[in-house]
């Protein structure tokens, strides 16, 4: 197996394993729970009598990581499907022999919307993988994607936890971003990738203040590159958050 990120390992000898249950009891719980966690997930992710691959299961039980394992172990061809607590599609990603080939998320589509699968926080929601043998015709070039299977997982998780930290920094996405220049300078040379976001950004900002949460539903990108995007313009004086003060005075009255 391949670790899909930076981790530590600790062996343990059998041997000691007597002396470590008195010592620290609690660890052989959190080890329990952990291996009853993963029998559960393997006696529901199990093949149907005709060696083809049927899952279904709500997203308070599987996260995407191992429902996106098991698809790319089992190389198998087919749809998943990710729909919110209403039962309303929020993304499909169509997998052939275990590679993701053509995806959307909302309106993203392609590796922007395979990124957002593994940024947004699935909380509640259900998912469904079957077996087709075709894509959508309407999903066109756009929705493409390209590369191995594990390598676009290594990124996607890599993306996660930087947002993370990223966002413990910018956590309200309420917070409206407002233009301080008149013309975008991105000099830094460690985030030319980044400019076309910026770019971007720079121009939906033009007349109007938006908060985050209007940039997610506006852009063409991802949030990971959003927030980098907004972070950077904000270090360098490009842009400010700032709270919208009608709005808050509104949540205080309520």
């Amino acid at each position: 197996p391949r670790a899909c990120a930076a981790l530590s390992v600790q062996c343990f000898r059998r041997i000691d394993f007597p002396e470590l249950l008195q010592r620290v009891p609690s660890f052989f719980l959190f080890l329990a729970e952990k291996l009853a966690n993963r029998l559960f997930q393997a006696r529901e992710l199990t093949h149907s009598p005709n060696d083809s691959l049927e899952l279904t299961g709500s997203l308070a039980n599987f996260d995407i990581v191992t429902i996106y394992q098991t698809i790319i172990q089992s190389m198998q061809t087919g749809l998943l499907t990710i729909a919110d607590e209403e039962g309303e599609t929020i993304s499909t990603f169509y997998f052939e022999k275990g590679t993701p080939r053509w995806g959307r998320f909302q309106h993203l589509s392609g590796e922007e919307a395979f990124w957002q699968l593994f940024l947004h926080e699935h909380r509640s929601g259900s998912f469904s993988f079957c077996n087709k043998t075709q894509v959508r015709a309407d999903w066109g070039e756009s929705s493409a994607l390209s590369g191995q299977a594990d390598e676009i997982l290594i990124n996607a998780i890599r993306m996660r936890d930087q947002f993370d930290h990223l966002r413990k920094r910018i956590h309200d996405r309420s917070e409206r971003l407002k233009r301080q220049k008149l013309n975008l300078e991105w000099a830094n040379p460690d985030l030319q990738e980044l400019r076309p976001v910026a770019e971007e950004i720079w121009q939906l900002a033009y007349n109007d203040e938006l908060s985050l949460a209007e940039l997610h539903c506006r852009s063409e990108f991802c949030d990971w590159k959003i927030y980098r995007a907004v972070d950077e313009m904000v270090r360098t004086g490009l842009c400010t958050l700032t709270t919208d003060h009608k709005q808050l005075e509104l949540t205080e009255k309520q």
